[in-house]
């Protein structure tokens, strides 16, 4: 708990120096990423608190989300900037039967050329540890290829968005299946600052 205390005050310098340096219109999308990954954490913390036999992606929670992007119209997705998304879609949203209980979401894309962009949020899970693992993993991985044993992993990323929660994007393997069904490893991005 002491070194989590020490760090955060260095990443609220950082933070406070960047949003010093950054104009408004970036200072703004950094405002709506934290309101949509708070509202996220919220509509996750609903699932994971309901009995098991109970547990649904509710339509209340989800209601929130899109209320979300009635008020603000798009956002990036935190995980890259690339990932801008204007609405969520509800029948696409469901959950993982693990202990964290993630959720599976759908945003629907900007681009009206691009697929949904789907995302996993995890709630109540320290993120940081399953960063560091796919580092680890993604080094071994280049390291396998690089001696001519090609593992064929599946590569997402994942990102935590503050203590206990984060959020990733499945990547899609070589054969071209789905995103919800297969086992992945690979990619992660560094923390985030002040989220």
């Amino acid at each position: 708990m002491g070194c989590d205390s020490q760090f955060s005050i260095r990443y609220q310098y950082l933070l406070a120096a960047l949003l010093c340096c950054c104009g408004k219109g970036l200072r703004e999308e950094f405002d709506r990423q934290c309101l949509l990954v708070n509202t996220l954490a919220r509509l996750a913390q609903q699932v994971r608190d309901a009995a098991p036999s109970a547990r649904q992606v509710s339509y209340g929670g989800l209601e929130e989300v899109k209320q979300f992007f009635k008020a603000n119209g798009s956002c990036r997705l935190p995980l890259s900037p690339s990932l801008l998304v204007k609405g969520i879609v509800p029948r696409d949203c469901s959950y993982f039967n693990s202990n964290a209980v993630p959720l599976k979401l759908s945003f629907q894309n900007v681009d009206p050329l691009g697929e949904n962009i789907r995302v996993i949020f995890k709630c109540g899970d320290d993120l940081r540890q399953d960063m560091l693992t796919l580092q680890m993993i993604r080094i071994m991985n280049k390291i396998w290829v690089q001696e001519g044993l090609d593992m064929r992993m599946v590569i997402f990323r994942c990102f935590s968005t503050g203590r206990g929660r984060g959020i990733g994007v499945p990547g899609h393997p070589p054969g071209g299946v789905g995103p919800w069904g297969e086992t992945t490893v690979g990619h992660c991005e560094p923390p985030a600052m002040g989220f």
